[in-house]
């Protein structure tokens, strides 16, 4: 626990002779400060960090009110920390500096679990973020419950460090056997989480924005236009082969998103134009029908 001490500045006396004394706490090395009170250095006890009274012919120092002061200031942030270490709250520079400006963190605010919050999280997307996204979401939500399951690893906020990393890391890629960029997902969709519960003081743990695993672009299959031409007009004896190729023809030659393909209808379709705005963006896009398009669009007359 972060131990609160005193001690006074020589080096910034006032006029009148005055040195500040200052409060302190060093946690990872770093020392946060704030003034509280002065004294004249003679009064001041090093080894007690206390002003000393003054002798019997000295004018009073107000050691007694200093003191006093000083013992209240230290029981109460002794006492913060103290509550701060029990809720598994891990004190850092930032947390004391706040503390010494009158920013308490709100200690009585009832928790939310890691689960709990991943819930209101997911209902919080449903209303901003589009289909897909949310679907990503409840799938990355799914793995991670059973990463929890298989590995015995229980995860909560507190639990999240870089341990826990590793370990995901090896199940998605070793025990599971994804390829990296599913890790890449994972990743991404859970620091979203984390830094989403982190805005609504959920927890206070910071480890997760160390976490890295950048998406590898993989080697990208294309068509030539003559060969897109030579897949719209080719002859399959199968009817579903022939719909799987006409809706991937016309997502290459509309540039649509797969959800925005579903939703075309012949209504979209009017003046040579396809007119349809896209989920994902809900802006309007116009693409005019060439002949590639409406080779596709003359064999479903009836939808």
């Amino acid at each position: 626990m972060a131990n609160i001490t005193f001690y006074i500045d020589k080096t910034n006396n006032d006029r009148e002779g005055y040195a500040p004394i200052k409060a302190n706490v060093t946690i990872n090395s770093k020392n946060t400060t704030k003034t509280v009170g002065k004294i004249k250095p003679q009064y001041w006890n090093t080894l007690k960090q206390r002003v000393k009274p003054p002798k019997p012919h000295e004018k009073d120092n107000n050691h007694t009110e200093i003191n006093l002061h000083l013992d209240d200031f230290q029981s109460k942030a002794n006492k913060y920390f103290s509550t701060c270490t029990l809720q598994n709250i891990e004190l850092t520079p930032a947390i004391v500096k706040e503390y010494f400006k009158g920013n308490e963190l709100n200690l009585n605010k009832p928790k939310k679990n890691l689960w709990e919050a991943y819930e209101e999280f997911l209902k919080a997307g449903e209303l901003e973020k589009a289909h897909n996204t949310n679907r990503n979401r409840k799938t990355i939500k799914k793995y991670l419950e059973k990463f929890e399951a298989e590995t015995g690893y229980k995860l909560t906020f507190e639990s999240i460090n870089l341990v826990f990393y590793d370990q995901l890391k090896e199940h998605v890629l070793n025990t599971k056997a994804h390829g990296y960029n599913y890790l890449s997902a994972i990743t991404d969709k859970f620091k979203a989480f984390l830094n989403w519960s982190l805005e609504r003081d959920y927890h206070n743990n910071t480890t997760f924005r160390k976490f890295s695993a950048p998406e590898k672009e993989g080697t990208i299959v294309q068509l030539t236009f003559p060969e897109l031409q030579q897949l719209i007009n080719f002859k399959f004896e199968s009817k579903s082969r022939q719909r799987a190729r006409d809706f991937y023809c016309f997502g290459c030659l509309t540039g649509l998103r797969y959800v925005d393909l579903q939703r075309l209808t012949k209504d979209n379709v009017s003046n040579g134009l396809i007119k349809i705005t896209t989920q994902k963006t809900n802006k309007e896009v116009f693409i005019p029908v060439f002949p590639g398009l409406q080779t596709i669009i003359d064999r479903y007359p009836e939808q």
